[in-house]
């Protein structure tokens, strides 16, 4: 068996600080360009990278993408990393919650407003649905709970169990009042148990009465005890 070959660890580091040189360059280059000439190529470069048979370069160019997303300003860039949001590949979903994430500390309207249209405008079996319930928690001053009022109303089920998910990480007893109505939906559900790995199918009703149950304890635990 051959031996591995020996890395240059000061030049593959000199190799690393190039790449970052060269990046910060393009990218600088790039945010000088026409407006709408950088979205639409962008907009045109993210189906490009879902036509490519190689997962791995297909996440590479979302991440990519997404990177120079954080930089574009207006709207648009936001409703980009949305899309990118609702890809098949994990990887290039992640990263584009990190830059919506991260976009709204200096542009938290863009983001919300973002969201809330595609809560609005996705349908049924969107990945990103699932996914924005976690987004909207790493907002930067957000208002989590009237971000996911209407997820909780969606027609797409998985997408209601993502905003119940993401209300009980919240740990805020205020959401007991929204999730009350769902107590006896009996959509169906499948979970993941990451403790087992295995799978079960749950109603929404039951995932939302055992949230609520969760939010009453949260919500005994914080609050002071009544004067005697």
């Amino acid at each position: 068996m051959a031996k591995p070959e020996k890395t240059d660890v000061a030049t593959a580091l000199d190799a690393l600080f190039k790449a970052e040189r060269d990046l910060r360059k393009v990218s600088s280059q790039l945010l000088h360009a026409p407006h709408a000439d950088l979205i639409d190529r962008i907009a045109r470069s993210i189906v490009d990278a879902r036509k490519q048979q190689s997962e791995e370069e297909r996440a590479l160019r979302l991440v990519c993408l997404t990177r120079v997303l954080r930089s574009v300003p207006g709207p648009k860039a936001v409703e980009l990393l949305i899309d990118i949001l609702n890809d098949d590949e994990e990887e290039a979903r992640v990263a584009a919650g990190m830059m919506l994430e991260d976009m709204s500390s200096d542009r938290m309207g863009d983001v919300q407003r973002g969201l809330k249209r595609a809560i609005e405008q996705l349908p049924s079996g969107s990945i990103a649905l699932c996914e924005i319930p976690f987004v909207a928690l790493g907002l930067e001053d957000g208002d989590v709970i009237s971000m996911l009022k209407p997820l909780l109303t969606h027609q797409d089920p998985e997408a209601v169990s993502a905003a119940i998910e993401a209300l009980v990480e919240l740990a805020d007893p205020a959401a007991i009042a929204l999730l009350e109505p769902l107590r006896n939906d009996a959509r169906k559900i499948r979970m993941d148990d990451e403790s087992t790995g295995e799978s079960e199918d749950i109603t929404v009703g039951d995932l939302a009465s055992d949230a609520i149950d969760a939010l009453h304890e949260i919500d005994n635990f914080v609050r002071p005890p009544a004067a005697g």
